[in-house]
């Protein structure tokens, strides 16, 4: 993916119109957004969202005023509920032929606003006017803080314990959202353990704690360095993407993990020798998976197992959901 500061063929703005955006002073934004159009028009096109017609002929009128190159714009009549294009518009990736195809994230209004259902259609219009690829991502949920103890129905430990209830709920709905849309979800880390939650299962809050007799699962001091083997569960898919490796070595930068297993959830890892969970996943046609380890971390120079054949599967799913 390029980064934003490479050569690009065009800028894409959606012209203001959200006057609650800028609570009292609306009036002087859409000139601002006029000045902005003719620095970039003098280098590179400027491709311009507006609501329909009539907000096209005032935008025009701003830019001529403001003495714009026109022939350097493009209008596309497509609403939009605000004009943050850098978070809801389309990513362009391009592949090492140079074929141009458009990512489609999912945006949900920064969990704050309802009315973003327009914006979060604008990928898909993007990829229908310009006869573009477009690919619809999984979701990843990734590493963090802990899980909030409320969440499984117990309370803190220790009150350093006691989680992120907000991140927790933005990230269960976030991930019943991808589920109900037949769309993958890996879980990462504290990502498995909110995948565990969200379905009914618990945690340890603390592995030292509650269970004295397992490994370090957690050394400050090495962070991504300090490691563990795991051993697959034999029949798991997980087994499968790892044909002929029985064990294998990761990282282990975690302090919670797994108790209770969610319901309709099957065991693919456990770690060695205390048989903590390392990795699950929910069976049937849909990819629901999760690893207790950072695969983002692993390095062939450290001998850790190579998640490429793992993660191949998530895309594979993501691939395949573009089709249903």
């Amino acid at each position: 993916m390029p980064a934003e500061w490479e050569p690009h063929e065009a800028t894409w703005l959606a012209w203001p119109h959200e006057k609650s955006d800028w609570p009292g002073k609306f009036a002087p934004i859409p000139w601002l957004y006029g000045e902005i159009v003719r620095h970039l028009a003098r280098v590179e096109r400027v491709r311009i969202l507006v609501q329909d017609s009539d907000a096209e002929q005032a935008a025009r009128r701003i830019l001529k005023k403001c003495h714009a190159s026109l022939d350097a714009v493009e209008f596309f009549h497509h609403p939009t509920n605000r004009s943050w294009t850098r978070d809801y518009c389309p990513l362009f990736v391009k592949n090492k032929t140079g074929e141009v195809a458009v990512t489609h994230w999912r945006f949900n209004g920064w969990a704050k606003y309802d009315n973003c259902r327009d914006d979060a259609r604008t990928p898909a219009f993007v990829a229908r006017k310009l006869k573009m690829p477009r690919f619809e991502t999984g979701l990843v949920l990734e590493g963090g803080s802990d899980v909030w103890p409320g969440s499984y129905g117990e309370t803190a430990l220790q009150e350093r314990w006691s989680g992120d209830r907000v991140r927790d709920e933005y990230e269960k709905a976030l991930a019943a959202a991808f589920v109900a849309e037949r769309k993958p979800v890996l879980g990462i880390c504290r990502g498995l353990q909110l995948l565990n939650v969200a379905y009914g299962g618990t945690l340890y809050q603390d592995i030292a704690t509650q269970r004295p007799d397992a490994i370090s699962h957690r050394e400050a001091s090495l962070y991504d360095r300090h490691f563990h083997e795991v051993e697959f569960v034999p029949g798991s898919r997980l087994a499968t993407l790892h044909a002929g490796v029985e064990r294998a070595k990761v990282n282990s930068v975690h302090h919670q993990a797994i108790k209770d297993l969610a319901p309709g959830f099957v065991v693919e890892a456990r770690s060695v020798p205390d048989g903590l969970i390392e990795a699950v996943r929910r069976p049937g046609d849909l990819f629901v998976a999760a690893v207790q380890w950072h695969p983002e971390f692993h390095r062939p120079d450290q001998g850790t197992l190579d998640d490429g054949a793992m993660l191949k599967d998530f895309l594979d799913a993501a691939r395949a959901a573009m089709t249903r």
